[in-house]
């Protein structure tokens, strides 16, 4: 392989203007496509964020990640303001052409996005302090595929404190069916 010195050598004798210019577009070109290589950011995800369906029942709030991969996700919280944060690996978004899900119960927004190569990231805000009440990987059975599910309800601040001390929740990706359904 020539590799960039190699190449910056060889369009060096091209005489005309016109070719000297096209030399320089076309190292540019092979430049950009190398470091997009390199970074992996050329790469698709290997799983993708199908749907995100919100809905509040009582006193929980029920949110449920839809994935075409099975993966394992970290989980904790944030306060001032009161928010969720979800770590999952590198995922692509291919969402239903609707609105993100509005405010329901103690979510109020989220944003989602690649937080860093290999990592994406989604946060929930909150407009209380919330409890994770339950959060569970879930394999697909047929009308779902894989499936986060996250439920939380109503706390105190002390208690949403409490839980933002006590660190992070790890989840480890299901193996088989469970019997949480959303």
């Amino acid at each position: 392989m020539w590799g960039v010195l190699g190449i910056l050598r060889h369009f060096q004798h091209v005489s005309t203007t016109q070719g000297a210019s096209r030399a320089r577009r076309l190292v540019a070109r092979f430049a950009f496509c190398a470091v997009l290589g390199a970074s992996g950011i050329a790469q698709a995800a290997s799983s993708v964020v199908t749907d995100i369906r919100i809905g509040a029942a009582g006193k929980v709030t029920r949110i449920v990640f839809e994935f075409t991969e099975r993966m394992s996700v970290r989980l904790f919280t944030l306060d001032n303001p009161y928010r969720v944060v979800i770590d999952l690996p590198e995922v692509g978004w291919r969402l239903p052409p609707k609105p993100l899900p509005t405010a329901s119960g103690v979510y109020e927004r989220l944003r989602y996005g690649l937080y860093k190569p290999g990592n994406s990231r989604v946060v929930l805000d909150l407009n209380k302090p919330a409890r994770v009440a339950n959060a569970a990987l879930i394999a697909p059975n047929g009308a779902y595929g894989h499936r986060l599910v996250v439920e939380l309800t109503q706390t105190t601040s002390s208690v949403f404190a409490a839980q933002h001390r006590a660190g992070e929740i790890v989840i480890e990706a299901p193996t088989g069916a469970s019997g949480v359904a959303a």
